[in-house]
């Protein structure tokens, strides 16, 4: 949009006030960029969000505005909790749940535990198990990102230079696929369609799905991707699971890995990991669940049950689990414990047998 395009829609009246307090300021904390940077006073010049920008409307759009103290035994917004926990009236991150009476799924507020002079992102609310069936917050997607990253949008920002981790699964059902997948995803159907309007086509993003990231990893590769949370090289993406306390995490987008056994049960499987993480005096290996109900609804046949009762209850695999936020400490008991967000989410690797 043009500067007065921009005026015109906040009904703003004073140029001035409105380039000096608004476009400069939004400038200079990467909200926006110039269409024309190498014409910054063209009389065509108009402004467009930056990926940074991108986020942070969404987080707006769509976070979860509040949810319920465990501590205190009141609803308190991410902002309140902040305070709280400031004063010590709050002392976990991990202890909140849905503000829905009816309803246990469990909140995380990230990024409170981290200095202010260190945030990428002020606190904000995110669900991290599964909500009661009926809860009508089921839907919502506390991320503030699209439910499934790698989504195209029409206001997608091409950043030069990286590759984007895609983590769509395909929307097809029966086709086959033995893995998450196999193929770059800056192919086939999944490349973004020329816009011939304006200034001609549009540069494609160039993205990987998580088990091609794995394979790169495992070569050895590095190269910088693109994340949620921002752009991060290939090895500091990746994160082992070797007994560190979950304090040390970051809130934000990595891929966690490690040997693991996969076990079956009456409503899926668990997936417990070797190494233990910490939280305070609990000592733990971490665990995710693959619940019957997502399987059924997936099309990867690396994840189908015949797949999985194969290598359920046997050897060690070493997994590999993309997280938008990381391990939490359950309100529930003394666990550690990882969202599976959907199999597009999860690889594995069969480990070779010792001589």
């Amino acid at each position: 949009m043009s500067r007065s395009e921009l005026q015109t829609s906040l009904q703003l009246k004073d140029p001035e006030h409105f380039r000096s307090k608004y476009i400069n300021e939004a400038l200079n904390a990467g909200l926006i960029e110039l269409t024309q940077p190498d014409k910054p006073k063209s009389s065509k010049q108009k402004y467009r969000l930056t990926s940074f920008g991108l986020r942070t409307k969404r987080v707006r759009r769509m976070s979860l505005e509040q949810a319920f103290s465990l501590e205190m035994k009141i609803d308190v917004t991410a902002t309140k909790a902040d305070e709280l926990y400031g004063r010590g009236q709050i002392q976990s991150k991990f202890a909140f749940k849905c503000p829905e009476p009816n309803c246990n799924a469990q909140v995380t507020c990230a990024n409170l535990d981290k200095p202010k002079s260190k945030r990428k992102r002020d606190p904000y609310f995110v669900f991290v198990s599964e909500h009661n069936i009926d809860c009508p917050l089921k839907g919502v997607n506390s991320y503030g990102r699209s439910p499934k990253y790698g989504d195209k949008t029409s206001d997608e920002v091409y950043v030069a230079n990286s590759i984007k981790l895609n983590l769509v699964a395909p929307a097809s059902k029966g086709i086959g696929i033995n893995s998450n997948s196999d193929e770059e995803s800056d192919t086939n159907n999944l490349k973004e369609k020329p816009n011939n309007s304006g200034t001609g086509k549009r540069k494609q993003q160039k993205s990987k799905t998580l088990s091609s990231m794995v394979d790169a990893f495992l070569a050895s590769d590095n190269f910088a991707v693109e994340t949620p949370d921002g752009l991060i090289e290939l090895k500091d993406l990746f994160i082992e699971i070797d007994n560190q306390s979950i304090d040390d995490f970051s809130d934000e987008f990595r891929i966690y890995y490690g040997k693991a056994w996969i076990n079956k049960n009456d409503k899926g499987y668990s997936v417990r990991f070797c190494n233990h993480l910490r939280y305070k005096n609990l000592d733990t290996s971490p665990s995710f669940f693959i619940s019957n109900d997502l399987i059924d609804q997936d099309i990867y046949k690396k994840f189908s049950h015949e797949k999985l009762e194969k290598i359920a209850n046997s050897k060690p695999k070493q997994i590999f689990l993309a997280s938008q936020l990381g391990p939490y400490k359950s309100y529930k008991g003394e666990f550690i414990n990882f969202k599976l967000e959907g199999l597009e989410y999860l690889d594995y690797r069969v480990l070779p047998a010792k001589n």
